[in-house]
């Protein structure tokens, strides 16, 4: 069901500070299911501990390999993300399905669809680009009857956002990490130039190889086993070249993209990557230790975690990290990290 985690995955340290509960998502509903359990159930069993040391949070409680495979070959084997990126998800057609959806299975009284189906709405009219403001005041009443499920006011009002929906907000789960923004935030770091090696470790969806081959680089994937996260490879252009870990090859850059709060023994992942690239890029949200956790996520790192790493790694952590709005959520980071290689 699950194991224990007896230390911190970053630094090894088994002082704890603080107790961490988790908040409901569809992996703590899928959990609580394979489970056979209540979903409170999980909530309250995988809770999270603030190390005392370096300042992560973990959960004293993680999966077990036959739950994670479970999870993550059966019930959600590719990153959502990837779907939304490369199947036309943010779309006025997908968003007229998805209402006539939420219809019928109100109608049904099928919550575990109602629920999918609200998140997905939300996602969408949270990822629309607009400065409108009547958008902006149907947006706020949209939503209150989206939650209160009232699907007749829901019909009656999709007609005053669907004409919105045209293009996703960047660094939502539609328009991925990459834009002429972030790029050039990175090539004014590290003065990337044409034919130098680029990798990305984690959702290939999420990432910047577009822009990086539009640059002229060498794409690399790199792989690494892992049964806590998902099959995303499919997404990966030819021109990438995939890559295991234990590779001897050395990067000019090497990003890590929602990954790292997957990953059971981050102290080994770090010194393995820090043999591998001259920079290392992390996007990730920074938590404080009084936010809620999601239950597919092992770790969260908060900003002074990063300090941490910078003096554990002896790299040195570039100042300023990018700032990523991202739609729905709390704002994420760009952090990069030079090592001396």
């Amino acid at each position: 069901m699950f194991i224990d985690i007896k230390e911190c995955p970053l630094c090894k340290s088994t002082k704890v500070n603080k107790v961490i509960y988790n908040q409901k998502n569809i992996y703590s509903f899928l959990i609580g299911k394979i489970l056979k359990k209540k979903e409170s159930f999980v909530l309250e069993k995988m809770y999270n501990v603030e190390c005392g040391n370096c300042h992560i949070i973990y959960k004293k409680k993680w999966l077990s390999p036959k739950i994670a495979k479970i999870l993550y070959n059966y019930y959600v084997p590719i990153h959502p993300a990837c779907i939304n990126r490369t199947q036309k998800i943010f779309s006025k057609k997908k968003f007229n399905d998805l209402i006539s959806e939420l219809k019928l299975n109100i109608k049904k009284q099928n919550n575990e669809n109602i629920d999918k189906n609200k998140r997905e709405i939300s996602k969408i009219i949270y990822a629309i680009d607009t400065k409108n403001k009547v958008f902006k005041i149907n947006k706020k009443i949209f939503l209150n009857y989206l939650s209160s499920n009232n699907i007749k006011m829901l019909i009656k009002l999709k007609k005053n956002l669907i004409k919105f929906i045209n293009k996703p907000k960047d660094y939502s789960q539609f328009a991925g990490y990459g834009n002429s923004k972030i790029w050039k935030y990175l090539n004014k770091k590290i003065k990337i130039k044409k034919k130098q090696n680029y990798a990305e470790i984690g959702c290939p969806s999420w990432g910047m190889f577009e822009q990086a081959r539009n640059h002229g680089l060498n794409l690399h994937f790199i792989k690494h086993k892992n049964h806590n996260f998902f099959n995303c490879k499919f997404n990966l252009n030819k021109s990438v070249k995939i890559q295991k870990l234990s590779s001897k090859k050395t990067y000019d850059f090497l990003g890590i993209y929602n990954y790292i709060d997957h990953i059971e023994d981050l102290k080994k992942i770090f010194l393995d990557i820090k043999k591998l690239s001259r920079y290392i890029g992390i996007i990730t949200e920074p938590y404080e230790s009084n936010q809620k956790i999601d239950c597919q996520h092992l770790t969260a790192f908060q900003s002074k975690t990063f300090i941490y790493l910078e003096k554990f790694l002896k790299l040195k952590l570039q100042k300023k990290p990018f700032k990523l709005a991202v739609p729905g959520k709390s704002d994420y980071y760009f952090y990069i990290f030079k090592n001396d290689i």
